[in-house]
């Protein structure tokens, strides 16, 4: 089984924090495989990290209490998760041995129907229909992985029309190029 994460797949470190893969890559220097990752929680920083040690497992006697083997477990898809925050992080080892993994994902619900969005159309459709729900929480997220810098002075109505501007200006010079 390929064990190789893909772009938007979601992971636990063994700490206990989400993670989101941003993308794949290659050392310039010596062609290592690379995961370029992103925190889903505080300020969203992202990381660097090698193929070979994101997918590796912890060293058991440096970490005995760990809750999980590997350094980065992938957590549940999308499209059986509940209602759930943004983002949530448990600290205490209880609170991660919960059985489901799709509750353990902790994205919220309209947050990712935009990020498993394809095209600039479907994601111009799920911003319509979270209109009602949109959340400063669900639009720094958003605004990162389309590279806006993220306003937190505008309103959510303000904020969610540079989005939408962005959008249809990404959408126009995709078109004319492909012209």
């Amino acid at each position: 089984m390929d064990n190789t994460p893909k772009p938007f797949e979601r992971y636990r470190h063994f700490k206990g924090k989400l993670y989101q893969v941003l993308m794949l890559a290659k050392d310039a220097d010596d062609g290592k495989d690379l995961v370029i990752y992103q925190a889903l929680y505080d300020l969203y920083q992202t990381y660097v990290r090698s193929l070979e040690e994101f997918v590796g497992e912890i060293d058991p006697v440096k970490y005995p209490d760990a809750v999980q083997r590997e350094r980065f477990k992938r957590v549940g898809d999308f499209q059986t998760m509940e209602s759930a925050p943004l983002y949530e992080y448990h600290p205490e080892p209880s609170v991660l041995e919960e059985t489901s993994p799709t509750a353990d994902a902790g994205i919220n619900p309209s947050l990712m129907l935009f990020l498993e969005a394809e095209t600039v159309q479907e994601k111009m459709e799920v911003l319509r229909g979270i209109r009602e729900v949109l959340t400063p929480e669900i639009l720094i997220p958003i605004e990162l992985t389309l590279g806006i810098e993220s306003q937190e002075d505008l309103s959510v109505d303000e904020r969610d029309q540079n989005i939408r501007f962005h959008l249809q200006t990404k959408e126009k010079y995709e078109r004319q190029r492909r012209e």
